[in-house]
């Protein structure tokens, strides 16, 4: 029996699934008795790539993202390669979950699992950094990113740039678009942290994804939009648990004086620019 055919066989123990194909040479998908994809990966070699994992019926994406590490370790794979894709899709809008994952705890979902980039270490600080911000400091630096005059009034800025080039104004909107515009200093001095985990757990986790009908996700479409620019975050990612604990043990220091060394590299790394389906 071939190596993919003996980890096919392995697969087919593990998913409670009806439905596996192998396409091309070295790809296996499981599939629920809807036929959506829950997970599809590739086999080179000692390496799996992970091309897809989503919400199945019969499993939910950290469970089958558990079995495919037990494929790693039953047949001594070297490595676990995967590009973070995934997102959230509403009515008339989507979110990135990396972006969320990152606002709401310094880590990506994927992070929390043990995948990191070559970059991890610059990440988490960068991002950690990020989390006590409140919406307003986070809009300030956006606007320093994009070289906003900093004589500009941060309630013109967001209306600008936000709800009337975003949206638009029409007739039939005009009350609904001024309402958000008055609420506007409710958002201001709340921390990234809670207006994310709000948003995750009021709307995301109940499957309430309406962007026409609920102002609040549409602030939080802006917000992402910022995201983008101030979250370092490489979409290119390993397994690699170990290095992954190294790192954040380095990062959090000895526990005396272990919080003064952390302030110390978040400042610095305010500096850098960045750049940058549901689990």
């Amino acid at each position: 029996m071939s190596r993919l055919n003996e980890i096919l066989k392995y697969t087919k123990e593990l998913f409670p699934s009806p439905e596996y194909e192998t396409y091309m040479r070295g790809g296996i998908v499981v599939k629920d008795k809807n036929n959506k994809t829950c997970t599809r990966f590739m086999i080179y070699g000692t390496t799996m790539d992970i091309e897809e994992i989503e919400k199945c019926e019969q499993m939910t994406g950290t469970a089958s993202l558990s079995k495919l590490l037990e494929i790693y370790k039953k047949f001594q794979l070297t490595s676990i390669d995967l590009h973070d894709a995934a997102q959230i899709h509403g009515e008339n809008c989507s979110f990135t979950v990396y972006l969320m994952q990152i606002l709401s705890t310094g880590n990506s979902w994927y992070n929390k699992h043990g995948f990191i980039s070559d970059e991890y270490e610059k990440e988490l600080l960068n991002n950690s950094s990020l989390l006590d911000f409140t919406v307003r400091d986070f809009v300030e630096q956006y606007m320093k990113r994009i070289n906003v005059s900093q004589t500009s009034k941060l309630q013109e800025f967001m209306e600008e740039k936000f709800i009337k080039n975003r949206f638009g104004v029409s007739l039939s909107e005009k009350n609904l678009v001024m309402d958000e515009i008055n609420r506007i200093p409710e958002f201001l001095d709340r921390s990234i942290k809670d207006v994310t985990r709000e948003i995750i757990s009021t709307y995301m986790k109940n499957g309430i994804i309406n962007c026409t009908g609920i102002p609040i996700l549409r602030w939080f479409t802006f917000l992402l939009i910022i995201a983008q620019q101030l979250v370092l975050y490489k979409r290119d990612l390993t397994y690699n648990p170990h290095e992954k604990e190294e790192i954040e043990r380095k990062i959090q220091g000895p526990k005396t004086g272990g919080k003064r060394k952390k302030k110390t590299a978040i400042r610095k790394t305010r500096k850098h620019k960045t750049r940058k389906r549901i689990i």
